[in-house]
C-alpha cells in the first residue's frame, strides 16, 4: 500500500462533491472512499470512476464484522478479541467503586480482570457508581453492554491490543437512589468501597 497522495484525494473529493451541492455527510462518505482507493494504489494512481470508488467501499463494509457487546454475544466476539474466560455467572460484588471512569476501567478493573482471569476473586467483582447526572450515559452504556467494556493497550511501538473486560458487574446511578448506593456499600458481600478522584 502507498498512502501518498490519499489526502490529497481525501480533500479533492469533498470539495468536488461539496461544490456539486451534496451534503456534508455525502461529501464525507466519497471522500474517504476516494483516500481509502488511492491508498490500496502503489506509486501513481490511474484515472477512476466513483463507481469503483463505491465498489471498493462496499466490499470493505461486507468484511466488517458488527455485533453488540454483551453477554450473549461473547461466544462470537472470543474469535475476534479476548474475552472473559470465567463463568460471570458465579461472580459475586465484592467492590463498591465511585467513578467509573476511564482511569478505573483501564486500572483497577483491569486487574481484577486478570484475577478473574487466573481463577480466582470470583468474590471481587465490581459494582460501579455514579454519582451525578453526567454519569448517565456511562449507566446505561455498561447497562446495555453487561458490564462489558473494550479495552484498548497501545504500546510505544505503535501496536494495540483489544480485549473485553467483564470484572463490573453491576452500576448504581447515585442520582436515581441514593439509597440503594448506601445500601450496596453496606452489604455484608461487600469488602470495600473506592474511589477515582481526577479533579
Amino acid at each position: 500500500q502507498d498512502t501518498i497522495g490519499s489526502g490529497d484525494a481525501f480533500l479533492a473529493a469533498y470539495l468536488s462533491k461539496f461544490l456539486e451541492g451534496e451534503l456534508p455527510e455525502k461529501c464525507l462518505q466519497i471522500a474517504s472512499a476516494t483516500g481509502a482507493y488511492v491508498a490500496t494504489q502503489s506509486g501513481g494512481t490511474p484515472e477512476f470512476t466513483e463507481d469503483q470508488i463505491w465498489k471498493l467501499t462496499k466490499n470493505s463494509l461486507s468484511k466488517r464484522i458488527e455485533m453488540k457487546l454483551n453477554n450473549n454475544n461473547l461466544s462470537k466476539i472470543k474469535s475476534h478479541i479476548p474475552v472473559p474466560t470465567y463463568d460471570r455467572k458465579q461472580l459475586k460484588t465484592g467492590i463498591v467503586h465511585i467513578g467509573v471512569g476511564g482511569f478505573h476501567r483501564s486500572h483497577q478493573a483491569y486487574y481484577i480482570h486478570q484475577l478473574l482471569q487466573k481463577g480466582g476473586a470470583k468474590d471481587w467483582a465490581i459494582c460501579g457508581v455514579g454519582l451525578r447526572e453526567a454519569d448517565r450515559n456511562m449507566a446505561n452504556v455498561l447497562t446495555k453492554q453487561d458490564g462489558l467494556y473494550t479495552l484498548v493497550t497501545q504500546y510505544p511501538n505503535g501496536k494495540a491490543e483489544s480485549e473485553v473486560i467483564g470484572s463490573i458487574m453491576e452500576y448504581l446511578l447515585a442520582v436515581d437512589d441514593p439509597q440503594l448506593v448506601i445500601d450496596k456499600m453496606a452489604h455484608p458481600d461487600t469488602k470495600i468501597v473506592t474511589l477515582t478522584i481526577t479533579e
